[in-house]
């Protein structure tokens, strides 16, 4: 039982961690007013924002048992 809790403690925290990184590029992004705002660059910036979140929440899910 620990054991599989440390895989599942693993793979919440890299979610996590990736999901903050891509957090911060979008917020990076569209509050910087001296980038360029390239609809096509915020359009990707927010889908992998958007599948990072995704991934987290089923680690978060997986990690708390209650999915």
């Amino acid at each position: 039982m620990i054991k599989k809790r440390s895989v599942n403690s693993e793979s919440y925290m890299d979610a996590f961690n990736s999901w903050q990184i891509k957090l911060n590029v979008l917020h990076e992004l569209l509050l910087d007013d001296s980038k360029i705002k390239n609809p096509a660059v915020i359009k990707g910036a927010l889908n992998r924002e958007i599948r990072a979140k995704e991934n987290y929440e089923a680690a978060r899910i997986k990690f708390l048992g209650i999915g």
